[in-house]
């Protein structure tokens, strides 16, 4: 037992070893685009990261609208348009309790 419990500790030490390793990378990598931003006139840096704002943008989108169902995408659609509970129910052709549904099934996502 004790032998077993010696060797999972030494795992942990090994797998915070690695996390901390990657840690330092990705600092070392940011610091290392920092640098190359700062080595640019300013339109050039505002152009870089205007697209590092897009693609994380863009990366995260479809996770969102992968997890919603197609009626949820368009009770959300709808919701953004500012309409109301009853509203959607009329324009989907659905109960008043379904929308709510599919409105809380949007928010737990």
């Amino acid at each position: 037992m004790f032998v077993m419990v010696k060797n999972n500790i030494k795992s942990f030490n090994i797998l915070d070893k690695l996390h901390d390793q990657e840690k330092k990378f990705k600092k070392e990598l940011v610091k290392t685009f920092l640098e190359y931003l700062d080595s640019l006139p300013t339109h050039k840096r505002l152009e870089q990261m205007e697209s590092l704002l897009s693609e994380t943008q863009n990366r995260n989108l479809p996770t969102l609208d992968r997890r919603l169902t197609s009626q949820e995408r368009k009770c959300l659609y709808l919701a953004s348009k500012g309409k109301e509970i009853k509203e959607m129910a009329l324009i989907l052709g659905l109960s008043q309790r379904t929308i709510k549904y599919h409105c809380a099934n949007i928010r737990s996502s």
